[in-house]
């Protein structure tokens, strides 16, 4: 889910793709019931950083693109590591 930024709302969205070594490349497409400006496919390529916590690339949309930075959230994963531990 991530915010509509043409209408109030929510949006859907399906990641598939692939990563090989550093390299990540996806596809985003939206679901059913969003506003025609998400009726394409968004494109990324991008390098995950040497601590995997960063990724940056590019993204393009029809004849549009531009560039991306995806960070991980450490205090998520500092949780999601200490609940693991306690259900272990």
């Amino acid at each position: 889910m991530e915010p509509n930024t043409v209408a109030a709302g929510m949006l859907e969205a399906r990641i598939a793709g692939a990563r090989n070594g550093v390299g990540v490349d996806f596809t985003k497409t939206y679901g059913p019931g969003g506003h025609s400006d998400y009726a394409n496919p968004v494109d990324y390529v991008g390098t995950i950083s040497g601590d995997g916590n960063l990724i940056r690339g590019r993204w393009s949309i029809l004849e549009i693109d531009g560039t991306f930075e995806m960070r991980r959230d450490l205090e998520v994963q500092k949780v999601s590591d200490v609940e693991a531990e306690v259900s272990a």
